[in-house]
């Protein structure tokens, strides 16, 4: 079962969802004007100011292969997105949500927040953990299941990954213009599947730690940004 909002407002159901399988999906959560107007936005930028990414991961399990914008050039070029990332709106919905003391932006500029844009067929995000919780991944496309480019996730702790895999118990979201995902990305085992069929995929994910100053692997981010090509 996908728990579905209309808003950005806060409710208990959503919450209780949120802390029982620590992922919400959230329809609806920009609105279509907007919605229409970040897509352009992303599209000229990406088109600008994208890296491409292409590489195993460091124990082969997976690859990597989507195009990136990363936070510094989103803060300098696109202030709109940046300070609706920074400012208290969406901080205080995660806070209400996850029920935690405090939300936080990241300090890393660079992974805080992205453009992420997968197009071709084949372009993938590997299996993983994120490194600190928590997620919001706000789409800006359409996709249909023929189309791939599914996120997948098992709503299940570190230590319990290959268990789960094993059973298949996964839930899978595929991609509106407009929706967002919260997700607690340190819990929820996920990818982005393989693009099937060539079209434009969208997101924005943005990092939310519950911590002002959480440590992130310096090697992660060389891996992520200092090698595309």
């Amino acid at each position: 079962m996908l728990l579905y909002s209309n808003s950005v407002g806060f409710t208990q159901q959503a919450a209780d969802f949120f802390q029982k399988h620590k992922y919400l999906i959230c329809k609806s959560f920009l609105r279509p004007e907007i919605s229409h107007r970040w897509r352009q936005k992303a599209l000229a930028l990406s088109a600008g100011c994208a890296s491409s990414v292409e590489r195993k991961a460091r124990d082969g399990a997976g690859l990597l292969r989507y195009s990136v914008v990363t936070g510094q050039v989103i803060k300098a070029r696109w202030p709109e997105l940046f300070n609706a990332y920074s400012g208290s709106e969406w901080k205080g919905w995660i806070k209400a949500i996850t029920g935690e003391s405090e939300i936080f932006v990241s300090p890393h500029l660079e992974s805080a927040i992205n453009i992420n844009v997968l197009a071709k067929v084949g372009d993938v995000y590997r299996w993983h953990f994120d490194a600190v919780a928590y997620t919001l991944l706000l789409y800006l496309s359409d996709s249909n299941p023929e189309d791939g480019g599914a996120l997948e996730l098992f709503p299940t702790q570190r230590q319990e990954s290959e268990k789960i895999l094993i059973r298949g118990e996964k839930a899978v979201y595929v991609p509106r213009a407009g929706d967002a995902v919260l997700m607690d990305g340190t819990s929820c085992y996920h990818r982005v599947a393989p693009i099937l069929r060539s079209h434009i995929r969208i997101s924005v994910p943005m990092v939310f730690p519950r911590t002002s100053s959480h440590l992130r692997p310096s090697a992660l981010d060389n891996y992520l940004y200092k090698e595309a090509a």
